[in-house]
């Protein structure tokens, strides 16, 4: 009888703590309304609304590096403007 391989597990990249109030405040200061923000990130404007709110506070990094962009927050200091603080 042959037995099955055991199937490879993929890691999955790990999420980003994103602070949700600042993230809100820099699309305001940009200008830019939740559904036109949502749009360029390429995510639904539910997702963007919980992650403002702190609901959600984690994402992938996928998204973050959308949301970077989208704010043009390029060099890792800058990027890190958007890391939930450690407590």
């Amino acid at each position: 009888m042959i037995e099955p391989r055991p199937t490879a597990v993929v890691p999955r990249p790990a999420a980003v703590e994103i602070d949700g109030a600042k993230l809100r405040e820099l699309r305001q200061m940009a200008g830019a309304n939740l559904v036109e923000f949502a749009s360029t990130c390429e995510i639904s404007v539910q997702y963007l609304s919980q992650i403002e709110r702190g609901d959600r506070r984690r994402v992938s990094p996928p998204v973050y590096s959308r949301i970077c962009r989208a704010l043009k927050l390029t060099g890792p200091r800058q990027r890190r403007t958007l890391l939930k603080a450690a407590a």
